[in-house]
This record gives C-alpha cells, sequence and structure tokens, in this order.
C-alpha cells in the first residue's frame, strides 16, 4: 500500500510561547510530513522570530503572514489552498501530537484511500503541558476500522458526534469539495466540514490517544 502525502497547517496568533513545542512534535513524528504550512495571523508576540528560526533548520517548514490579523477560519482555507499534499491536517499551535500520529493515521487510510478522513482519541492538558486526562469522547471500535458513509450514520445516531479535531487528517480533495471552512458558522465550522466528509466518503477511526488539546 502506497501511503499518500500529508500538509501541515499549523495557524497562528501570539502562540511564541508553545510554538517550539508544538512544532517540534510535527518534525519528531515517526512519519514526517510533505510541509509543514505555517500561518502567522498578525502577532505582535516574536512568534515569527520564532517559525523563522524553525524554517532555517528544517526546509519541511513554511512561514505565510497575514498583512492583519483575520481569524483561524481564514487561516484555515489559506493553509488549505496553500497545500499540495493528498492528505492535510490542521493542528492548533498550542497543542501537540503524539509522535506516531501521522503514521498510524496515514497506514489506515492508505488501506482506505476512499476515505473522507481519519480521527482519533484525544488528550487534554493544562496550560503548562501537564496531564488532564483522556477527551470523554465517544469510543465507536475497539479496533482500527472504516465506516462507509451509511455506517457513519448509524454511528452518530448510536454514538453522537465522535470526531475530535486536533486529530483528523482529511483527505484533502474532500474537505475543498466541501467547501472548506465556511467562515459564517464559526466555531462550528470544523464540526460542519468533519459532518459533510464523513457522510459523503466515510471515516476511518483509531481507538488510541495520538493528540493533545
Amino acid at each position: 500500500m502506497k501511503r499518500g502525502t500529508l500538509s501541515v497547517v499549523v495557524p497562528n496568533y501570539n502562540h511564541a510561547r508553545y510554538l517550539p513545542e508544538a512544532l517540534q512534535a510535527i518534525l519528531d513524528q515517526s512519519s514526517r510530513p510533505l510541509e509543514v504550512i505555517v500561518i502567522d495571523d498578525g502577532s505582535t508576540d516574536n512568534s515569527v522570530e520564532v517559525i523563522e528560526g524553525f524554517a532555517r533548520k528544517d526546509p519541511i517548514i513554511h512561514l505565510y503572514r497575514n498583512e492583519q490579523n483575520q481569524g483561524v477560519i481564514f487561516s484555515l482555507n489559506r493553509g488549505l489552498n496553500l497545500a499540495v499534499g493528498e492528505y492535510i491536517c490542521f493542528l492548533a499551535a498550542d497543542d501537540r501530537v503524539y509522535p506516531d500520529f501521522f503514521g498510524k493515521s496515514m497506514e489506515l487510510l492508505a488501506q482506505y484511500p476512499q476515505a473522507g478522513l481519519c480521527s482519533a482519541l484525544l488528550q487534554l492538558i493544562g496550560e503548562e503541558g501537564n496531564d488532564k486526562g483522556w477527551l470523554k469522547s465517544p469510543v465507536i471500535s475497539q479496533t482500527a476500522c472504516f465506516l462507509p458513509p451509511e455506517e457513519v450514520i448509524a454511528t452518530l445516531t448510536r454514538y453522537g458526534f465522535w470526531f475530535t479535531g486536533q486529530t483528523i487528517v482529511y483527505r484533502r480533495d474532500a474537505i475543498l469539495e466541501a467547501g472548506g471552512f465556511k467562515s459564517e458558522l464559526r466555531h462550528y465550522t470544523d464540526i460542519f466540514a468533519d459532518m459533510v466528509v464523513a457522510l459523503r466518503c466515510g471515516a476511518c477511526f483509531i481507538p488510541e490517544v495520538l493528540a493533545t488539546w
């Protein structure tokens, strides 16, 4: 099975304090992405300096700057349009991913190329990175699996919404066909996108904690 290429998009606004740990966790993945697109949204702290330092050390990191603060949805869509990978993951600048997150997600997606996305479980962390336990989201399967659209409907009916944003890897053409992230939906925009992609294409699920929030 041939794994697809992965782009990672990291929107950032004044998170210089957390960026080094977040970016290093991406670079330390067992399966490295094709590119890491960092969109700085008009930060007034030293975020740009931190990002440029990482970009000088690793050529997969690319910095793009919004001339003024546009909000996270604008940055998500800008990253989506800049990305060239077959798959795409959107990560917050103050979160961390576990070392096998990309590897396990991309391996499962390679088995089920029809899937529109893959998600896993999420750990909660405090402001200082302290462990606060895993987010009590529905565990829809005890083993890694693929759900075709009709099973997504049945599973949503049985368990409710199980997608955790920090663990989602999208097939890029599927999220583009869904219209990207709609600004009018505000903080529901990613929930809407997850539902559209999963209900159209089906979804993979990994019952492991692979990222933090």
